[in-house]
């Protein structure tokens, strides 16, 4: 993204009234990528290797909790 990283992304779409859930997809799974991630507002973290087993979990709860 020209101009800004995934966090100030975040930062920016979770200062707004009807901020959507974001999750964070990075090549990164350390703790600090995953704290960065926590402070910028972001709802989930997944490493690009956990993709395929979370990414779906992430969805069902993002549903589950839109519908309760």
């Amino acid at each position: 993204m020209p101009g800004m990283d995934g966090l100030e992304a975040t930062r920016r779409l979770k200062a707004s009234p009807s901020a959507p859930r974001v999750l964070i997809v990075s090549l990164f799974g350390d703790s600090a990528y995953r704290a960065a991630a926590t402070q910028a507002g972001a709802d989930g973290f997944v490493p690009k290797s956990e993709m395929p087993f979370e990414l779906p979990r992430f969805l069902a709860d993002a549903a589950a909790a839109r519908h309760a």
